[in-house]
């Protein structure tokens, strides 16, 4: 008897499970919609996500807020050396789907060289 079977698991419900496995993992790679300004002491992110704003300093998180004004001020009081600008019209706003044509498949991107 296969392993499934014993557990009471159908060949439909393998495959809803494979189904939402694989749903799952096109969801994380979703651009979300962000806020970019490079400074002398790193790249800074404002990323929405979901009802919250992330604030990245490179890879590292320092923060979540409910605006992205909110995240500006805490971050700004966070890095005065930074010198970040203190409204969202200087930084660079990137919309949620701007990169989607750019995204990297599973297998990776195989480029042909010049020459």
């Amino acid at each position: 008897m296969p392993r499934n079977r014993r557990f009471g698991i159908t060949g439909k419900s393998c495959a809803i499970g494979r189904l939402y496995s694989i749903c799952r993992k096109k969801k994380s790679n979703l651009m979300l919609a962000q806020y970019v300004y490079p400074s002398k002491i790193g790249l800074f992110r404002i990323i929405r996500h979901g009802r919250q704003w992330r604030v990245l300093r490179e890879d590292q998180e320092m923060g979540r807020h409910d605006t992205a004004e909110a995240a500006l001020i805490a971050t700004r009081i966070a890095c005065p050396q930074a010198r970040l600008p203190g409204e969202l019209d200087q930084w660079r706003y990137i919309p949620e789907l701007a990169l989607a044509h750019s995204r990297v498949s599973s297998e990776g991107t195989h480029w042909p060289l010049a020459g």
